[in-house]
């Protein structure tokens, strides 16, 4: 036995590097098959597949497994013949920088996000884990039973790490040290935690921003590059205008849009033109962006007229919605926003001060529909489903009510989500709107919608013309409020930036979020405001923590975020929104809390009222709610309200 067991070490120790290459390239073929089989013939959230489409599919799945197996086995030839490290690390460096550079997307053209996240951030990791078994295989004592004690501390150290570190005791933690609860005499809803909870540890872990020290310093920021799809003839002038597009049709896809903004882009000599709001100008090369909002008195005395015959609870409804942001990962990384939030939690008053004047809600148990955007939005904005016959957009209320409507929003889309396939909607046209600026291919590139480099989907900060692109949201919106001070108004800012594969990008929104919401409370904030920010799923494109953490990563994907913010002094029942704070809720219920606000009587809908939605004002009885009859959009195994038997 003795024999067998040094013969076992002397062939372990003899192929130990091999071994490792062995793993590594295991891992790198595996990689492939994960990739290739995450591959979808076309957006089927949205029923648009058609049979060429599902062909194509099968026909990649297929070459893409035939190419990665011959790729996998003339690596493998190549080391043991060389036996050059060098060569065989050039060969892994080459392989990284060619699917990280001409992989754009994911779609069939383009299929970068997934394959660029792990290959690039996963996978590293993988490679180092290999070096470090052989390294222990190769030089540990010869001496077999101090290896194998060795071995054996060294997986009792690795299990005792993981327990804890990747327990799950503060996954039920909210704001202001008020925790999820979860209570069979309150409601049905029971919320179960993962088993294994790493987030929280392995926070940063994929950051590659990390290395990007300057910030958005010397980034997004070439006239060459805004140039890409424009006119040749126009390079010789250095001041240019954005369109307005509040008119535009709002079905434009992605790529159309951006085809219709180039075409109308202006030269223009001064910031101060009559219709244009957003202007970019160059010096040497470089580019800087200029905001001039246009205050329209003709609108004014319009919707003031509208609103002397039409009696509201609030006069100011203002939402910030933030893409695919979990209310976990809400408070894991913008503390400080979260911190202000604290301040003024409705039970967490500690002392008398400024934050008295607000009062926050958190809402525990605020459910996504789907995971994707769509289909919360279309509930949210449109009340019905978006496989509903029918549906109207909220703002058209709002506009009718008399207020002025704004919405901003770091995507070149007019909708919060590209629009794909018909949906027999109402829709109704905001008054001010910025997008246009965001199709700029210094932003977002038309042709690798879905890069990870840059635009809607980057890993990379979401940097235009050295500011953060989320600012230009903000600074617009605030023109807004300053320039319709004294009027009704609703605004929406939509930041995308925890649209992306990391999880990690959102944090850099943290500072300019609490600015403005500081802004918004000092300034923009009476007994008639209400402040809604929200974001519809969390985080849902393919990266590493599908691998490392599925199970808590699919429950944050739907357990959203929605947080309301309300005057103290508001003379309502504060009563009935504590006790739902701990109920199911979905978009459907958003919904009803904004036509309740500005007393929209939604009985009158006809058929469009589907009686699923409840306003936040009044009591949710949760024990009339349950994953059967209220999330009946999205598969069992994805709904995290556990009812009770």
């Amino acid at each position: 036995m003795k024999n067998n067991t040094n013969c076992l070490v002397k062939i372990i120790k003899k192929n130990g590097l091999l071994l490792a290459y062995s793993i590594k390239y295991s891992l790198f073929l595996t990689s492939v098959i994960l990739y290739v089989a995450s591959l979808k013939g076309c957006y089927d959230s949205i029923k648009v597949c058609s049979s060429h489409e599902k062909v194509v599919e099968y026909y990649t799945l297929g070459v893409f497994l035939i190419i990665s197996s011959l790729l996998f086995g003339v690596l493998i030839f190549i080391n043991i013949l060389c036996k050059s490290k060098c060569f065989e690390n050039l060969i892994f460096f080459l392989t990284f920088f060619s699917i990280f550079y001409f992989t754009k997307g994911t779609d069939f053209v383009n299929h970068g996000t997934y394959n660029s996240v792990i290959f690039i951030l996963f996978f590293p990791f993988f490679s180092f884990f290999s070096l470090i078994i052989y390294l222990i295989l190769t030089f540990c004592y010869n001496n077999e039973i101090k290896k194998l004690l060795i071995l054996f501390l060294l997986f009792l150290l690795t299990l005792i790490f993981f327990i804890t570190k990747f327990n799950c005791e503060h996954f039920y933690d909210g704001m202001g040290e008020i925790k999820l609860i979860n209570d069979k005499n309150i409601n049905k809803c029971f919320i179960k935690k993962p088993k294994i909870c790493g987030k929280n540890f392995l926070s940063g872990l994929f950051d590659i921003n990390y290395f990007r020290k300057k910030g958005c310093i010397d980034s997004r920021n070439k006239k060459s590059i805004f140039f890409k799809y424009l006119d040749e003839n126009l390079k010789i002038y250095n001041n240019f205008s954005f369109p307005r597009t509040e008119y535009w049709d709002q079905k434009l896809s992605y790529k159309n849009l951006s085809n219709l903004v180039e075409k109308q882009i202006k030269v223009s000599n001064n910031n101060n033109s009559k219709n244009n709001e957003v202007f970019v100008s160059f010096r040497e090369d470089k580019g800087k962006i200029t905001i001039n909002l246009k205050k329209n008195d003709t609108l004014i005395n319009y919707k003031r007229s509208l609103a002397e015959k039409n009696p509201v609870k609030f006069n100011n409804v203002y939402m910030i919605y933030l893409d695919a942001l979990s209310r976990n990962h809400f408070i894991r990384k913008l503390k400080e926003s979260k911190n202000l939030i604290e301040k003024m939690l409705f039970t967490n008053r500690k002392k008398k001060d400024y934050f008295d004047n607000f009062n926050a809600f958190q809402f525990f148990k605020y459910h996504s529909l789907n995971g994707h955007t769509e289909g919360n939005i279309f509930p949210l904005f449109y009340g019905n489903s978006r496989s509903s016959e029918n549906g109207v957009s909220i703002v058209k209320f709002f506009n009718e009510k008399g207020f002025i409507t704004a919405a901003t929003h770091n995507s070149c889309n007019k909708e919060i989500f590209d629009w794909v396939g018909n949906f027999n909607i109402t829709y109704s046209y905001y008054d001010h709107e910025n997008v246009a600026m965001f199709c700029d291919a210094n932003y977002e590139d038309k042709n690798s919608k879905w890069s990870v480099s840059n635009g809607k989907s980057s890993i990379i900060r979401r940097c235009l013309y050295e500011r953060d692109s989320f600012d230009y949201n903000f600074e617009y919106i605030t023109q807004f409020l300053e320039a319709y001070k004294n009027e009704r108004k609703f605004f929406r800012i939509t930041i995308g930036d925890g649209h992306e594969a990391t999880t990690e990008v959102i944090k850099f929104i943290d500072k300019s979020l609490r600015s403005f919401i500081e802004k918004i409370l000092k300034y923009y904030f009476d007994d008639k405001t209400a402040f809604i920010i929200l974001s519809d799923h969390g985080a849902h494109i393919p990266g590493p923590y599908d691998i490392l953490l599925y199970e808590e990563k699919q429950n944050e994907e739907f357990l959203a975020l929605l947080i309301l913010i309300l005057p103290s002094k508001k003379d309502y029942d504060f009563s009935n929104i504590l006790f739902n704070q701990q109920q199911l809720i979905t978009t459907y219920d958003i919904h009803d809390t904004l036509l309740d606000m500005i007393n929209v009587n939604k009985s009158n809908f006809g058929n469009m009222n589907q009686n699923k939605g409840k306003s936040l004002f009044t009591k949710i009885n949760g024990k009339e709610r349950s994953c059967e009859n209220y999330l009946e959009e999205i598969p069992e195994s994805f709904c995290y309200c556990q009812n009770y038997i």
